[in-house]
């Protein structure tokens, strides 16, 4: 029993470890309260606000590494989060992805 809490401690330590260093600004056990409309919710393992498309990439490849879900949050709106919280890694794209793809009504290009 002592083995395998301290192997599910070091995992823990480890996962929180490797997410920091692809994202400084992710929040472990961040209350999903402050992220909904409804401002309820339980906290969720790690909370990033995505940047870039190299910190995304990143970031999936830790979540497919270390077995653990992802959920992409958008305003928060929509969604009832149970007071237990999220497991695994909630992310809200920010940064380059807030510039919305606007599509030209005459040419049809992208802009």
């Amino acid at each position: 029993m002592i083995t395998f809490l301290y192997s599910f401690l070091m995992t823990k330590a480890r996962w929180r470890e490797k997410a920091r260093e692809l994202a400084p600004g992710a929040r472990f056990d961040e209350p999903m309260s402050a992220h909904t409309t409804f401002k309820i919710g339980g906290p969720a393992d790690c909370y990033v606000e995505v940047l870039s498309r190299a910190q995304l990439r990143g970031l999936l490849a830790l979540a497919k590494e270390e077995e653990r879900s992802v959920l992409f949050l958008g305003w928060g709106s929509n969604i009832l989060v149970q007071d237990g919280g999220i497991r695994g890694l909630v992310l809200r794209l920010r940064g380059e992805f807030e510039h919305a793809l606007a599509v030209s009504r005459s040419a049809g290009e992208f802009v």
